[in-house]
């Protein structure tokens, strides 16, 4: 498979570049991207298995909707599972991951005053993929990676532009938090970090 190409629709769909119901067709993409059908087939078949797209067919693959009612049950795993690999990554963290998690506070601290609904979900896969090279589980980043996808397809929809100033300065908490419990030395206190941030379901509440 195309890991690229994949990547590529992957993102597109995850920040909703392709909104819930756009139909993705084999040819046009195949032209987008200089290949056949075939590949592109290939990756439409992995993103109907991880749930992101549904084929039709004689049409193509629609983009699902997103789950408002299964968000509840994404993130009671999600909760354990960044704990997990939060104090996975404390063990093994070097220098090199912590330089760029400053860099990362640094680029929150310039977010501009103007909301941007991707802007926060950008920097924590940023976060999280440094916290993943840390940890050096497989498995775990597979299952954290998908349940993240859907997490930041609601995280976008339910975007409110009134708590724009909220998002960005919790972002830089977090960020901010989880270096220094890194660099401590502190498992524990880093999963924690990543459960006390996962304040996700109270936006559901708030919504509805």
């Amino acid at each position: 498979m195309n890991q690229q190409i994949y990547q590529t629709i992957k993102d597109r769909i995850t920040f909703l570049d392709y909104k819930p119901g756009h139909i993705l067709n084999e040819e046009s993409l195949g032209k987008e991207f200089g290949v056949s059908r075939s590949p592109i087939r290939v990756i439409l078949n992995r993103l109907e298995w991880e749930e992101l797209v549904r084929i039709i067919p004689r049409t193509g693959a629609m983009v699902t909707e997103v789950d408002i009612i299964q968000i509840k049950d994404t993130y009671l795993v999600r909760m354990e599972i960044e704990a997990l690999i939060g104090r996975l990554a404390a063990e093994r963290i070097t220098a090199e991951h912590l330089i760029k998690i400053d860099e990362l506070i640094e680029k929150g601290k310039l977010l501009s005053d103007i909301p941007d609904p991707k802007a926060v979900p950008q920097i924590d896969r940023k976060l999280r993929n440094i916290l993943h090279d840390a940890a050096n589980n497989y498995i775990l980043r597979n299952i954290s990676d998908q349940l993240w996808v859907n997490s930041a397809r609601i995280w976008i929809t339910l975007f409110d532009t009134k708590h724009w100033q909220r998002e960005r300065n919790e972002l830089i908490e977090e960020l901010e938090e989880t270096r220094r419990a890194l660099a401590e030395d502190e498992p524990e206190d880093v999963g924690r970090i990543r459960q006390n941030y996962l304040k996700f379901l109270d936006r559901i509440r708030e919504k509805f």
